[in-house]
């Protein structure tokens, strides 16, 4: 991997049990926060991550500063990530220590163009240790950490009041997997008008495992119920095509119909232009943008148009 386009403080850090089982992962993190090690850099707790991640921060960077640099004589713009994490990532396989999403963005040269960035995040730990990164950045001024819980939309909406408004917003959601309900995205759009949003879904995890089930067996009921509130569709699981392709067994095409299925309700908000990328090689993780601008996807395809394999994207 070409990791020269981007500076996210690397550094290897010796602490980590580097390649740990998924039992003992369990055991000696709270929140994938690692109770062991500490970060190398500057002392503070980290998150344990899959080695996939750095592609994640790689295209949200990418796109974060076409998106500014692209805006700044047009808009005044925010910034909103909700799940952000501590800010300091040690992946799990080598031991190795990065910026997460939020501190890649934060440490961005063209940071410093936005009006105002929040980072949530339902783990007080993690808010407590960003905010402390962000502050020994010089970012609070422009930067906050606050606790956030995306299931609780009056509590995020209310967060959300400290952004100036009459702005563009590039909201990013990350969870890793399919856990963020629709009803959520809906308000963050509603309150916030002029977004552009990128989600990490787990499309290739979450829901390829569990979707036959969801269709099919009574006792996956909570799995269902997960899925048709992330999709904002209530008649999916009863939809002809649905039922046809769990019989099957035809977990792609389940997949694949799910996914056109969100990108339509995306569409009935406003996000008219949509884009998916992998961030894994085997296409277990995805980032999936939607925004009402056609430059904003032209934007997003010129960012995720070289990986960080440094090889061109096909678009098949």
């Amino acid at each position: 991997m070409d990791r020269t386009k981007i500076d996210l403080r690397t550094i290897d850090n010796p602490e980590c049990l580097k390649n740990c089982a998924e039992d003992v992962r369990d055991q000696i993190t709270d929140g994938d926060i690692c109770a062991i090690a500490t970060s190398a850099l500057d002392g503070l707790p980290v998150r344990c991550v899959g080695e996939w991640a750095f592609e994640k921060i790689y295209y949200l960077r990418q796109y974060f500063g076409i998106f500014v640099n692209g805006m700044k004589n047009k808009w005044k713009m925010n910034y909103i990530e909700v799940c952000c994490g501590p800010g300091r990532c040690i992946t799990r396989h080598n031991g190795e220590e990065i910026d997460g999403t939020s501190l890649c963005v934060a440490n961005h040269e063209s940071f410093n163009l936005i009006q105002k960035a929040i980072f949530l995040d339902n783990d007080p730990q993690a808010v407590e240790i960003l905010n402390k990164r962000l502050d020994s950045l010089g970012k609070g001024h422009i930067a906050k950490s606050r606790i956030g819980d995306y299931n609780d939309v009056a509590s995020l909406m209310s967060t959300l009041k400290e952004l100036p408004e009459r702005c563009l917003n590039l909201v990013f959601v990350d969870p890793t997997d399919c856990s963020v309900p629709f009803s959520t995205i809906a308000s963050i759009k509603e309150h916030l008008g002029r977004i552009d949003l990128v989600v990490t879904a787990g499309f290739g995890t979450d829901l390829r495992r569990n979707i036959t089930n969801a269709v099919l067996n009574p006792s996956y009921g909570v799995a269902k119920k997960k899925y048709t509130d992330f999709l904002g569709k209530s008649d999916f699981f009863e939809r002809e095509e649905v039922l046809k392709y769990a019989e099957a067994k035809d977990h792609k095409r389940l997949v694949s119909f799910f996914v056109e299925e969100y990108k339509v309700n995306l569409a009935k908000l406003g996000f008219e232009h949509t884009d998916m990328v992998p961030v894994r090689r085997n296409n277990f993780l995805y980032l999936l943008y939607a925004t009402s601008n056609p430059k904003g996807l032209e934007f997003w395809q010129k960012a995720v148009h070289i990986s960080p394999y440094s090889q061109y994207r096909l678009d098949i």
